[in-house]
């Protein structure tokens, strides 16, 4: 059982060595595919990370980068779409300056391992979906290693992309989860100071500090957001973490697991 603060540099090392084996045991001829527009800062951290993550696990990668409102885009994804050497591949949010979900939604569905097309997004709440977002998978992943029950209170923060998915699992296996919505926090510490859970998934920083939770809780940062100084923070302070018998930093917690997740489903185009 996951305790303390979390290391998913760790965890994510430790699926990197079953990937790597299970790409190897079965002699898997792998290509990852990455499309990024513009230059996002924190794109490229996160494209850096999926690169070297393909390279330590024997996949190969097409990485093409565009500028800002590129008027082409709509070929690229074609041509990605029916490369038969290309398993499967993602483009790397923010898509800047073109309409995101016009060309999310133009990604083949046999590809889309990020599951970011509406159609594939949709089949998560069916039974046995082909492909689950990487920071599901990542966030299930940690959740089935606590020791947590469903009698516990639980405080979800953001309702969208990501939040919905963690709901309605919650929900499926018996838990009762309060939702507050990024853009309605006012009550936001009555609800975090009583949770035995808090999940965050609203992508605003430092919202729950060490006062606004409860002795012994359960805090789990998903995702992160830049600062005007420059500097990368959950919506659960890195202070609160003293309070905490679990925590998720938003650096070197979530995203590592998400990484790996995405190679399982990379490795899933060959199912």
């Amino acid at each position: 059982m996951y305790e303390g603060v979390f290391d998913g540099k760790k965890i994510s090392l430790q699926l990197k060595e079953k990937i790597r084996d299970t790409i190897q045991w079965h002699k898997y001829k792998l290509t990852l595919g990455i499309i990024q527009i513009g230059n996002d800062a924190m794109s490229f951290k996160f494209i850096k990370s999926k690169i070297q993550f393909a390279y330590d696990v024997n996949v190969n990668v097409v990485y093409k980068k565009f500028p800002e409102s590129y008027p082409y885009l709509a070929d690229v994804i074609d041509e990605f779409n029916l490369d038969p050497n290309i398993d499967g591949y993602l483009i790397q949010l923010p898509i800047v300056g073109l309409n995101e979900k016009y060309f999310l939604n133009r990604i083949n569905t046999s590809k889309d391992i990020d599951c970011l097309t509406e159609e594939n997004y949709k089949k998560l709440f069916l039974p046995n979906p082909k492909f689950i977002p990487g920071v599901f998978l990542a966030f299930t992943h940690i959740f089935e290693n606590l020791n947590v029950n469903s009698d516990m209170k639980v405080l979800l923060v953001g309702k969208g992309f990501v939040g919905k998915p963690i709901l309605y699992y919650l929900q499926n296996i018996g838990y009762k989860v309060d939702v507050i919505d990024k853009n309605n926090t006012n009550d936001l510490k009555n609800y975090s100071s009583g949770a035995d859970i808090i999940i965050f998934t609203a992508g605003v920083s430092n919202l729950i500090s060490k006062d606004d939770v409860k002795n012994g809780a359960f805090l789990i940062n998903i995702g992160a957001s830049a600062n005007f100084d420059g500097s990368i923070s959950g919506g659960i302070s890195d202070n609160a973490a003293s309070n905490a018998r679990f925590f998720v930093p938003s650096i070197g917690g979530v995203g590592p697991l998400t990484v790996a997740m995405l190679f399982e489903n990379l490795i899933r185009t060959k199912i």
